[in-house]
């Protein structure tokens, strides 16, 4: 009798741990489709590249998988995309303020935050080894960026038209600047130059403005 009376509390315990794990995963399911409805994404040889974000969120934080598999390209996915919001249409990179890649991301594209003119943080995949040109083009909010130490060139107009661009982080690594990277960085007075950086571009400089 004593067994029996002692089962019931237990059985009801574990029936309550078991609910509530089913209630999170359940959640945990709805908030990861939920995410990965905002992205169009290509899916190659076990990796996912995002070519286009469909949410409307300023703060984005991208995710490190999608359908199980992991995200290793950013690609132009603010480039030429407009969002309805309120009946009333938006460039999505205008949307943009700050910004996290994972660290399963290698590789960013050329233009994936080109013109994302309101972008004032970027916090950057530690493992990023490529960043195409101009993929930060006219972001003029942007005050700062650490290049990750994996990172070999800076491509032409990486970082060309950010006004307000004062501290940026070159690793020693880099042997190549291209061509206008830092065109138009007007509040960008000092440019660290690493003693790897063996070829430089015309007007790479940061105080190249005309």
């Amino acid at each position: 009798m004593k067994s029996k009376q002692l089962l019931t509390p237990f059985r009801a315990m574990l029936l309550l741990v078991l609910a509530c794990v089913v209630v999170w995963l359940v959640a945990h399911i709805m908030h990861t489709r939920a995410v990965e409805r905002e992205y169009k994404y290509t899916a190659t040889n076990g990796t996912v590249t995002i070519i286009l974000y469909t949410g409307t969120s300023g703060n984005l934080t991208f995710p490190d998988k999608i359908n199980g598999l992991p995200v290793t390209d950013i690609g132009s996915a603010f480039t030429h995309c407009f969002l309805e919001i309120g009946g009333k249409q938006f460039w999505a990179a205008y949307i943009l303020t700050n910004v996290t890649i994972p660290d399963s991301v290698t590789n960013i594209e050329p233009v994936a935050f080109s013109d994302c003119r309101n972008l004032t943080k970027v916090t950057m995949s530690r493992n990023v080894r490529h960043i195409g040109a101009e993929a930060f083009f006219n972001c003029r909010s942007l005050t700062s960026i650490v290049i990750p130490d994996g990172v070999t060139s800076i491509e032409e107009n990486t970082f060309a038209g950010c006004t307000n661009l004062t501290n940026i982080r070159i690793p020693n690594g880099v042997t190549e600047i291209g061509m206008e990277a830092f065109y138009h960085c007007r509040k960008l007075t000092k440019l660290d130059i690493p003693s790897s950086v063996t070829n430089i571009g015309y007007a790479a400089s940061a105080l190249a403005t005309a």
